[in-house]
């Protein structure tokens, strides 16, 4: 639901682009929800001492190797 409505308000502003993740904190984690294909998302769960970045790096590359897979 938080990620269509994302991708709802980018949609709305075509200057931001294709909406490719979203960051998520809550008390003791971090999630990266990545958009895989249209309907699938890949969800990295990481604890909240992790940084922004490694969740999103970890995401990225779990997203390309089902890709590949899913052909």
């Amino acid at each position: 639901v938080v990620l269509d409505l994302i991708k709802e308000v980018a949609g709305q502003s075509p200057e931001l682009g294709r909406v490719e993740s979203v960051m998520v904190s809550t008390g003791n984690t971090r999630l990266a929800v990545t958009v895989l294909k249209e309907g699938y998302m890949v969800v990295a769960v990481m604890d909240r001492s992790a940084r922004s970045a490694q969740v999103l790096f970890e995401s990225k590359c779990a997203v390309e190797q089902i890709e590949i897979e899913m052909g």
